[in-house]
């Protein structure tokens, strides 16, 4: 896995966002590894693949500090995965990252640095799955901007480990890290560069009932 070389993301007000590293974690271990360098008002998302086995999705929180933003997708279908996120506080930085529920797959922790002015939001804007339906790409309708907006992160997991994310033009792929069974992903484009088309990524995995999922977000 080669993550991309800190490529910068100028928004709309021409803030500049920045990803930082990554980390994958094995989950015989119920806290998380942070990705190197998480200072404070960086951004960290955390792809967590699930299946059948785990009857109750995975949730993470950190000690002696709050719980941490929880989205799933794909739920009913065989493999899925659950996506958690953060702006960190001190907190955060100094003390661990503990997960519940997740299965014995890897999980992959994203950071993306503030870089200047404090990240404000990190706002879900669409959430995707293929589901059932055989699909070689992983599609976004067309994001609206909101004043302000820095800029729009991917995050997304594909249930093969086989698979290159590609995404469109002008998209930076910053990490793509698989294991045993699954691929996930981080991609950016700055918001002054988004032209608010849809989205597809490509190199995604056919079969159905190996589903993609996907996250976008907007940052302001």
């Amino acid at each position: 896995m080669h993550p991309h070389p800190n490529a910068m993301l100028i928004g709309a007000g021409g803030l500049p966002l920045s990803f930082r590293s990554s980390a994958a974690t094995s989950m015989v271990s119920a806290t998380v590894t942070k990705p190197s360098g998480v200072a404070v008002g960086d951004l960290v998302f955390v792809i967590v693949p699930y299946s059948t086995s785990t009857a109750v999705r995975a949730t993470m929180s950190t000690s002696g500090g709050a719980s941490w933003n929880r989205d799933v997708s794909v739920d009913t279908l065989a493999y899925g995965a659950a996506l958690l996120w953060k702006i960190l506080n001190a907190t955060d930085v100094s003390n661990a990252w503990n997960i519940a529920d997740a299965t014995n797959y890897y999980v992959l922790a994203v950071a993306y640095s503030q870089n200047g002015p404090p990240i404000v939001s990190a706002t879900l804007k669409q959430a995707v799955g293929s589901g059932t339906t055989a699909q070689t790409t992983m599609n976004f309708s067309a994001i609206s901007k909101s004043a302000g907006s820095r800029s729009i992160i991917i995050l997304g997991i594909d249930r093969d480990a086989t698979v290159t994310p590609s995404p469109p033009a002008g998209w930076s792929l910053d990490i793509n890290s698989t294991d045993s069974v699954f691929d996930k992903f981080a991609t950016n484009i700055p918001s002054s560069t988004y032209t608010g088309t849809s989205i597809s990524i490509g190199g995604m995995f056919a079969s159905p009932g190996y589903p993609e999922c996907g996250w976008a977000f907007e940052i302001i």
